[in-house]
């Protein structure tokens, strides 16, 4: 739940097992509410039944008086996974992983959930749709690696990605960093040895 400006978020809570939820200590006035599933599984939305908080439905808080009807029907997510390594197929530290969609006018970033250990990552909760996907992470000097899948250096050269409702797309793999530099070896001794 976020104050109607967006400027804050007032509040969030947990589903019951029969759907039911409440949210108290809210600020009167509007706010917007937002719906959305942890474990990635579900389409996250806004009230009332759109993609973005600019597009949500106000809802009116009154004092004492809780407001009704203000529910949801989430849709099953599709999802990508997939693993990060490094330049010798070692885990790679990944510190970012998103999956963007087109607009109408650009690439945004499309919220979800999202999951990293070791190698492995999860992108859940994106509805149906054709995405681009971008890795990052620390590199070998602290420069931060990046790149867009499969290989690509820009979002507008990336390869497109198919998500379908419920189905988990895997093998959407990366190779980030190119490893350490060369070495040099020798002796140093003093001028009189």
């Amino acid at each position: 739940v976020a104050a109607d400006d967006g400027a804050e978020v007032t509040g969030s809570g947990f589903v019951r097992s029969d759907g039911s939820y409440r949210l108290r200590d809210q600020p009167t006035g509007n706010v917007l509410v937002g719906f959305t599933d942890p474990s990635g599984g579900l389409v996250g939305e806004w009230f009332d039944n759109v993609s973005s908080s600019d597009e949500a439905t106000p809802v009116p808080v009154s004092f004492g008086t809780p407001t009704e009807g203000v529910s949801a029907v989430l849709e099953t997510a599709g999802g990508i996974a997939g693993r990060v390594v490094d330049a010798f197929g070692r885990p790679f530290t990944l510190t970012s992983n998103n999956a963007y969609a087109f607009d109408g006018d650009s690439w945004a970033p499309i919220a979800g959930t999202y999951t990293f250990d070791e190698s492995d990552y999860f992108l859940g909760g994106l509805p149906a749709g054709s995405y681009r996907i971008v890795f990052s992470g620390g590199g070998w000097w602290g420069d931060r690696e990046f790149e867009w899948y499969d290989d690509a250096p820009s979002v507008d050269l990336a390869t497109d990605v198919e998500i379908v409702d419920g189905v988990i797309t895997t093998g959407i793999d990366a190779v980030l960093g190119t490893g350490p530099g060369g070495a040099i070896r020798g002796t140093v001794t003093d001028g009189g040895a």
